[in-house]
C-alpha cells in the first residue's frame, strides 16, 4: 500500500516537472523569437492574451512543494484566430499655396481706317469777256490814272475791282456838288461799309481853293478817295462830262457802268437803288 502511494506521488511529480519544463522552454522560445508577429505554442492547455498566467502544481501537504510560475504577458496566437490590422491612413501632404501669375492681356486697338475723300473737282467756268471800255451803261469804264490829293500816289479805276464804285465828278465852286457830297454820300459808307468805294474827281481848275483843307473842314471823317482830274478835265471829258457838274457813275464789281446820274442825287432816291443793283450783278 505504501508502495502504491509512493508511486502515485512520484508520478505526479514527474508530470509537474514536465509541465514546468514546458513552461520554461516556452518562455525561452518567446524571448529568442526575432519576429514578434510569430506565435509559439508550448502548451495547448493554457492560452492567455495580455494577462498573467499562473500554473500551480501542488503535492500533498507533506511535501510542501509548490511549483509556481509566473510568466509575463505572453501572447499565443491560435492559427485560427485572425488579427485585423488597423487600416492604413494615407495623409496627403499639405498643398502649398501656389500663386499663379497670369500674363497681362494686351488689347491692341486697330488703327482707324482713314478714308481720304478725293477733293471735289471744281469746275470754273470761264468768265464772260468784259465789254469794251466806254462811258455808257453796259460798257467797261475807262481805266484812267488819277492823282490822289494829299499824296504823290495815283490810283486806277481797275484798282477797285471786286467792289461796287461810286465815281463822282465835282468841284468846290459847285453848290449842288457840295450838297450831295457832304449830306448824301456819307450815307453810302454807313450802309455798305467796305463793299462800296467812293471815288471823287475834282476839276483840274481849283479856282484858288485849297481842296484838301475844304475836305477836312466839311468831311472830317470819311474813307473817300479824293482825286484831281487831269489838265483840261481830261477824264471828265472822256466820260462825256466836263461841261456841267455834278456827274455820277455807278460801277459794278467788274467795273462795268450800271447807272449814270448827270445831276445832284440823294441816297434814298438814286444812290441806294443803283448800288443795290450793282452789287446784285
Amino acid at each position: 500500500m505504501t508502495y502504491h502511494i509512493y508511486r502515485f506521488f512520484s508520478a505526479k511529480r514527474l508530470v509537474a516537472g514536465a509541465l514546468l519544463l514546458l513552461l520554461i522552454l516556452s518562455a525561452v522560445g518567446c524571448g529568442t523569437q526575432s519576429n514578434p508577429a510569430e506565435t509559439t505554442a508550448s502548451s495547448p492547455e493554457v492560452t492567455t492574451e495580455g494577462q498573467t498566467s499562473v500554473v500551480a502544481v501542488t503535492t500533498d501537504a507533506s511535501d510542501e512543494e509548490t511549483i509556481a510560475q509566473t510568466s509575463e504577458s505572453t501572447t499565443l496566437l491560435d492559427p485560427a484566430v485572425t488579427t485585423e490590422q488597423a487600416p492604413a491612413v494615407t495623409t496627403d501632404p499639405p498643398k502649398s499655396e501656389e500663386t499663379t501669375t497670369l500674363p497681362p492681356i494686351v488689347t491692341t486697338v486697330p488703327e482707324p481706317v482713314v478714308t481720304t475723300e478725293p477733293e471735289p473737282v471744281v469746275t470754273t467756268e470761264p468768265l464772260p469777256p468784259l465789254p469794251n471800255e466806254g462811258k455808257n451803261v453796259g460798257e467797261l469804264c475807262y481805266d484812267y490814272t488819277l492823282s490822289v490829293y494829299g499824296s504823290n500816289d495815283t490810283v486806277r479805276i481797275s484798282d477797285f475791282r471786286g467792289k461796287a464804285v461810286v465815281l463822282n465828278f465835282w468841284g468846290t465852286w459847285c453848290g449842288w456838288c457840295n450838297q450831295e457830297l457832304v449830306y448824301e454820300f456819307p450815307k453810302i459808307e454807313a450802309a455798305y461799309g467796305d463793299d462800296v468805294a467812293v471815288v471823287t474827281v475834282h476839276t483840274y481848275n481849283e479856282y484858288g481853293v485849297d481842296v484838301p483843307k475844304w475836305v477836312s473842314d466839311h468831311l472830317p471823317a470819311n474813307d473817300f478817295v479824293f482825286c484831281r482830274d487831269g489838265a483840261g478835265n481830261a477824264f471828265a471829258q472822256k466820260m462825256g462830262g466836263g461841261v456841267s457838274y455834278p456827274l455820277t457813275f455807278i460801277l459794278d464789281e467788274n467795273g462795268v457802268i450800271t447807272a449814270i446820274f448827270p445831276y445832284a442825287v440823294s441816297f434814298e432816291g438814286e444812290l441806294k437803288p443803283a448800288i443795290d443793283k450793282a452789287l446784285a450783278g
